[in-house]
């Protein structure tokens, strides 16, 4: 989603976008492009903050959506932009799709970046995307990592995912003995599922590395397949929804999205050898819900991975 303004008086931003209109706002230099510089403009924002030349209290209203990704030095500065008369801040927060965070999981009180919960909480237990049969795939894939934890109100609990009943197909794995041959059994699949009546649009296409994009674009051209291919996270600001095209996309990419058919490619390269398990179990349970109907997975070799998908 790209900055713009919805009206004179509603603006919705990204994070580091919304760093970066503040810095210009106010007359201030960004830092120099290069390697860490979203940290260091967002610092450069926090520097002007407490010294005054960008001021504080600017919102009488503000709703910060995937709070999960952010890190409590931001969380401390967009807190500080609400108008202190009105206090109406609305944190949305999920600790299980906690995927970009330098941390694990928000492992700090919300009271200690400004965020008064207390009295103030609702938490919503029932998932409403998936059906029941690939929630509970996923749940029992990630179940050894995602371990429901109670919390008080200052802090965040990791919950138990709750189906809201709604049942559909069962989620299928396939192995084969390439990622060519995967590449071309979910084109071909896509194809005849496209023929047999459902859109395009309808259909998103994961993958864990970004060589593997390629590969899979390939194939799909091979099938006479409309794509769009995001390519990388950042790749999300050209997203167009209604497009009539198979969206092919890494799983970091995918989330905040759903889609009717899901299929995901690679399984046999999770996790890398030098990946933090957690994390990517993690983000592979992302990557499956975004599924809202359908849920196609495919594999060329063995991984721990592969193993509790076949278990679960």
């Amino acid at each position: 989603m790209e900055d713009k303004e919805i009206n004179d008086r509603v603006h919705v931003y990204h994070f580091h976008d919304w760093c970066g209109e503040m810095l210009k706002r106010y007359h201030i230099p960004k830092p120099e492009s290069g390697n860490g510089y979203i940290d260091r403009l967002v610092n450069e924002v926090i520097r002007a903050v407490d010294d005054g030349h960008i001021p504080k209290g600017q919102y009488g209203a503000l709703m910060i959506d995937e709070g999960h990704d952010f890190e409590a030095e931001w969380l401390q500065l967009i807190v500080q932009m609400v108008d202190s008369e009105t206090s109406s801040l609305l944190l949305l927060y999920d600790d299980a799709q906690s995927i970009y965070k330098k941390k694990k999981a928000l492992d700090f009180s919300l009271s200690s970046v400004g965020v008064q919960a207390r009295g103030r909480t609702t938490i919503l237990r029932v998932n409403y995307r998936n059906t029941d049969e690939i929630l509970n795939y996923a749940y029992r894939f990630s179940k050894h990592y995602l371990v429901p934890a109670d919390s008080d109100e200052d802090h965040i609990p990791l919950l138990e995912p709750q189906s809201a009943g709604r049942h559909g197909y069962k989620p299928f794995m396939k192995q084969l003995s390439s990622f060519e041959e995967e590449a071309s059994y979910v084109a071909v699949n896509l194809k005849r599922i496209h023929d047999g009546g459902m859109r395009r649009l309808d259909m998103c296409v994961l993958y864990p590395h970004r060589w593997m994009g390629k590969k899979l674009q390939d194939a799909f051209q091979a099938e006479g397949i409309p794509t769009q291919w995001l390519g990388s996270q950042w790749a999300k600001k050209t997203f167009n929804p209604g497009e009539d095209s198979v969206k092919l996309m890494t799983m970091h990419s995918s989330k905040g999205l759903e889609f009717p058919l899901v299929s995901i490619s690679g399984l046999g390269f999770m996790p890398g050898k030098h990946d933090d398990l957690a994390s990517e179990d993690k983000l592979l349970y992302v990557a499956m819900t975004r599924s809202t109907d359908k849920l196609l997975l495919t594999c060329h070799k063995e991984s721990d991975f592969v193993r509790m998908l076949a278990e679960a």
